[in-house]
């Protein structure tokens, strides 16, 4: 499952009784019910559910990342916990009945496992898991939610349906009434009681909830502890919110600067990092190696987040494996340090603690210049666009600088905004390639072949293939690409969408 920001790591509803809700947090618990506060301690301790809880293991006794309740058996509790692609099966009387890959979870022997269940996509970063019912019956059924999406799981016959949350993890009327804000990214997925034959839940994004009836759409949306008195006893730190792990760490020290960007959480993150080895000699810093860990094993507890993995270098070097170490701290802190650690195969183990330097991977210098009569973009309003978007599309005012910052990339305006003349473009004003090129030779104050992230983007009337845009400069017989041709005349949604962005 995929970090959450919230100031616990799971939370659990008692599957009987009046409605009552553990929130787990490394290996502590707090338990909130109407009549306030049950329990604020430790997990297993004997002053709560007589010390049932003190029978599960390490790692998931102080480091779960997600939990979920399943339906009782023989009048027994029974719960999943998840740590990393390891799932405990534990039984509130019998305690651990199994330990194992996620994979291969199963509801009895011959019956089908979790590997072959999920979908494609869902097996790792999972958002959120909801029980559809822990009343005792031999049918389970569970929904896994992961951005936008929603698969369900049938533990006797597979995924039964996998569609946009919007659709419903069910198809019944109140997904589609969610707003956009709520059609994705959710952070826990709480079953509440039903109402007039029709499921309810509580979904979970950050500090703030909204109360879901699947037939008729959301009933109350706000802060997490305002909408229900069995939630206003939650305590401090389990509504504290955690800063993202998303940035870029470095030091510019010589003679070897490090740099390390880190994309763990967040809108879109790739669950990776990456990072680049730097030389200087005195006023010159040039590249030396480049490195990317991309599919981590990440570990999330209520103190700090790991990250490690086999590193990928370039060009080739010995071989490695990288871990990272971020201190968790509230989201109005100032970011901490990271700390990287290098264990080489040779047995040499470099370390580099490096301070906070952005909340962007990459920072990129670009120029923007225009044809005579034509005019850069200045924003746009996703909401004016004739061609509607899905439903879980939030409608925002966007920039040039705004829609690469949702990327990941800080775009800083450099240079100033040319009026470039058409005689390079012929008469029938279409740019070939080899014309912008020179234009850009021209007008781009920050060119030079060397290794820079500096861009120069031109604003024009045609291009010789009627492109929307093109990265012109590659065919140029050149290394490295410098510029684009935009169409004011084409789509802003299209021109202002930069693409998924690696670290």
């Amino acid at each position: 499952m995929r970090i959450k920001n919230t100031g616990y790591n799971s939370a659990l509803v008692l599957p009987t009784g009046a409605w009552k809700t553990m929130f787990l947090r490394g290996d502590q618990m707090a338990q909130t019910s109407a009549a306030g506060l049950d329990h604020n301690g430790p997990i297993g301790a004997t002053s709560i559910h007589s010390g049932k809880l003190n029978g599960i293991p390490e790692p998931y006794k102080s480091a779960c990342e997600g939990a979920l309740m399943l339906p009782m058996t023989g009048g027994s509790w029974q719960m999943l916990l998840f740590k990393g692609d390891r799932v405990c099966w534990y039984h509130w009387d019998t305690k651990v009945r199994s330990e194992g890959p996620v994979t291969e979870l199963r509801h009895a022997d011959g019956l089908p496992a979790w590997g072959t269940m999920l979908p494609v996509g869902y097996r790792e970063g999972v958002d959120a898991l909801l029980m559809d019912s822990t009343a005792e019956s031999p049918y389970w059924t569970t929904y896994v939610f992961k951005n936008e999406r929603v698969a369900t799981i049938d533990w006797r016959n597979g995924c039964t349906r996998e569609c946009r949350i919007y659709e419903g993890a069910q198809p019944t009327a109140g997904w589609a009434k969610l707003p956009a804000e709520w059609l994705r990214d959710y952070d826990h997925v709480l079953p509440l009681p039903g109402a007039s034959d029709a499921k309810r839940s509580l979904l979970v994004k950050g500090g703030n909830g909204c109360v879901f009836n699947w037939k008729t759409g959301p009933e109350k949306t706000g802060a997490l502890t305002t909408l229900m008195p069995e939630l206003a006893a939650l305590p401090a730190p389990y509504t504290t919110q955690y800063k993202p792990i998303v940035g870029r760490w470095a030091t510019p020290a010589a003679p070897n600067p490090v740099t390390v960007r880190v994309d763990l959480d967040g809108l879109g993150a790739t669950r990776q990092f990456s990072g680049d080895f730097d030389l200087v000699s005195g006023s010159t810093r040039s590249p030396m190696y480049s490195f990317r860990v991309s599919a981590p094993e990440i570990a999330a507890s209520a103190t700090e987040v790991t990250a490690t993995g086999r590193v990928r270098w370039k060009p080739d070097w010995t071989g490695c494996t990288a871990k990272i170490t971020i201190p968790r701290v509230t989201q109005s802190s100032a970011a901490p340090a990271l700390r990287a650690e290098f264990r080489f195969d040779d047995g040499n183990v470099p370390t580099y603690d490096l301070p906070f330097e952005s909340t962007h991977l990459r920072t990129i210098d670009v120029e923007i210049d225009t044809m005579a009569n034509r005019a850069a973009l200045a924003s746009y309003n996703t909401a004016t666009d004739a061609v509607a978007g899905p439903p879980d599309y939030v409608d925002r005012e966007l920039t040039i600088a705004s829609a690469f910052a949702e990327a990941g990339i800080e775009l800083r305006s450099a240079g100033t905004v040319n009026e470039v003349g058409t005689a390079d473009a012929g008469t029938d004003l279409k740019w070939s390639d080899s014309e912008l090129h020179t234009a850009m030779l021209h007008n781009f104050s920050g060119h030079a072949e060397t290794e820079q992230w500096k861009l120069w983007a031109f604003v024009a009337s045609r291009h010789v293939n009627d492109s929307t845009g093109v990265m012109f400069d590659v065919n140029e017989g050149k290394q490295r690409r410098h510029g684009r041709l935009l169409r004011p005349d084409q789509r802003p949604a299209r021109l202002l969408h930069p693409g998924p962005v690696r670290p």
